[in-house]
């Protein structure tokens, strides 16, 4: 921590030592190539070359994936998820920067989640509706599911963990977390667009949000779908600046 920078690979693997480097280079030359890499024969390619990429992240910052093109893939052998599947991240958008998933939990993980949020009955953290801002209850029009908190739940814990795992974190910080928020949209329900990020133009609160200077703010939202719907049931995820709505999967970048 007391150098000026500390190093992560593309997967957002955290380097803490020069032996792990090394293991990281062996391991690197004896794979195998990527399918992109691969010729029509499915074999890599005589111009391949195993590269392991290192990304730098200056003090008090954090790692950031950096996707190259929609489609491509990030494999994340570092995180382990209960279900022993391996968990990997697919790129469906540049700008914003945008992932699916994989693996990351299992349907048991997800019923321990729901039972307990619908159980809850403190008046924190209990279902009702929705909030926006950073402090106090403030509801409005703009949002009008409901949604409960799970903080420390057995679940809840194993899967911010494995949140912070994705991330690019090596260790578990509670303080950079948010509660689980488990959110219910019934029928007629949504959110407006909007970011995700707390915005505090007026300096009301007392946390400091810029986080341009040594403020802090939301750094990244993970989305997980407790339940399955039909393609034409609604309770999909829209990034309006994605890509245009109804453009060819392979013309967007």
């Amino acid at each position: 921590d007391s150098l000026p920078c500390h190093f992560h690979t593309r997967e957002g693997l955290r380097i803490s030592s020069l032996h792990q480097l090394a293991d990281l280079a062996r391991e690197r030359k004896a794979g195998s190539c990527s399918p992109e890499q691969k010729d029509n024969n499915g074999t890599c390619a005589a111009s391949y070359k195993p590269e392991l990429h290192i990304y730098a992240v200056p003090a008090g910052r954090v790692f950031m994936f950096a996707p190259k093109y929609v489609g491509e893939i990030f494999n994340l052998p570092h995180v382990e998820a209960d279900s022993g599947l391996p968990v990997w991240l697919e790129v469906i958008s540049i700008e914003p920067r945008v992932f699916d998933v994989m693996n990351f939990f299992d349907r048991e993980e997800s019923a321990a989640i729901v039972e307990r949020a619908l159980k809850e009955t403190s008046e924190t953290h209990r279902m009702k509706r929705s909030s926006t801002g950073a402090s106090g209850y403030n509801v409005n029009n703009h949002r009008t599911s409901d949604n409960g908190f799970d903080t420390h739940g057995k679940e809840a814990q194993k899967v911010k963990k494995r949140c912070l795992g994705v991330l690019g974190f090596d260790k578990y910080e509670e303080s950079f977390t948010d509660g689980l928020q488990v959110l219910r949209y019934n029928k007629t329900t949504a959110y407006i667009p909007h970011l995700d990020w707390i915005d505090d133009v007026n300096r009301k609160e007392e946390h400091n949000f810029d986080s341009v200077g040594v403020g802090t703010n939301r750094f990244a939202t993970i989305l997980l779908y407790m339940s399955d719907l039909e393609k034409s049931d609604g309770g999909e995820t829209v990034f309006e600046k994605g890509w245009p709505v109804g453009q060819p999967e392979e013309e967007r970048v």
